[in-house]
């Protein structure tokens, strides 16, 4: 099975929810948080966490929200995270990933607004702004939703109902009946949730903490011989006949690059897929 882009978050749920049965899982591009497959803490960047949650406990935001029920078995809140959503497609991914990706580049830091990354070519920082913006409401831009996310709760003056200081002093206790987010919808704070509305409060409620997978290596040792960075002529996919030169991205493997670039150029990386893929 190969997949592209977002592509990977249907294939993904396909093999772990529904038992789609694969040999070799060939990821490019792909727009699923890289700790949906790797749940190590050392992938998370500060640069995914919003401005005004900087100073709020971890514990606090809807991100972790799945962790204050972690040891409810029969809580299905406990699922509404996105650390190892997909831990058993692991096992049979090979990730072709690019550092050079503008749809799923971060900015150096959390600074990012409507504008940010908006050139003749529209997309590049689109994840980033995809993350940041959850629960931030559709007034804020593109890609922007209303369903808890970075959304801090108000009081009826437009105060947040818990400061940083009274969040501090809370417990995980607390945090499960008086979010600092505002918690919605309703579903959100059920004890049972079906899958599919499961799937609906991560991808419109529950930001990402780690970079997107495509374009980050994942795994660790276990993994780097799956690992593969198209953007490296070196010791990724190698440039036998050169590479197209766009403007403000260069000699950059793009996002789409794998079907946009000519075949006299990419051809090499059709040839790994085929060699890790065992096609031939």
């Amino acid at each position: 099975m190969i997949a592209h882009s977002l592509g990977n978050m249907v294939v993904s749920s396909m093999i772990q929810d529904y038992g789609l049965q694969v040999s070799k899982y060939i990821m490019c591009n792909s727009a699923v948080p890289a700790e949906a497959y790797d749940a190590s803490p050392s992938l998370r960047v500060p640069q995914l966490v919003h401005p005004d949650w900087e100073e709020y406990p971890t514990n606090s935001w809807a991100a972790n929200w799945h962790t204050l029920f972690a040891n409810e078995p029969n809580d299905d809140r406990k699922l509404l995270g996105w650390p190892g959503r997909f831990a058993n497609v692991s096992q049979y991914a090979v990730n072709f990933y690019s550092t050079g990706d503008e749809v799923l580049e971060l900015l150096e830091d959390n600074d990012i607004n409507i504008l940010t990354g908006i050139t003749s070519w529209y997309v590049q920082y689109s994840w980033h702004h995809q993350e940041l913006f959850k629960g931030r409401g559709l007034f804020v831009g593109l890609g922007a939703t209303d369903w808890s996310g970075w959304n801090i709760e108000e009081n009826i003056l437009g105060v947040n109902k818990i400061s940083v200081a009274e969040a501090l002093q809370m417990t995980d206790a607390d945090f499960k009946t008086n979010t600092v987010f505002y918690c919605y919808p309703s579903s959100m704070n059920q004890p049972t949730i079906p899958l599919l509305v499961r799937g609906a409060h991560l991808t419109q409620g529950i930001p990402a903490l780690t970079p997107a997978t495509g374009t980050t290596s994942i795994g660790g040792d276990l993994m780097s011989g799956n690992m593969i960075d198209m953007n490296d002529s070196n010791g990724g996919i190698s440039r036998i006949n050169g590479w197209p030169v766009r403007s403000m991205y260069l000699n950059r493997w793009l996002h789409s690059d794998i079907k946009d670039v000519s075949y006299f150029f990419n051809f090499i990386v059709y040839e790994k897929i085929i060699e890790k893929g065992v096609l031939q």
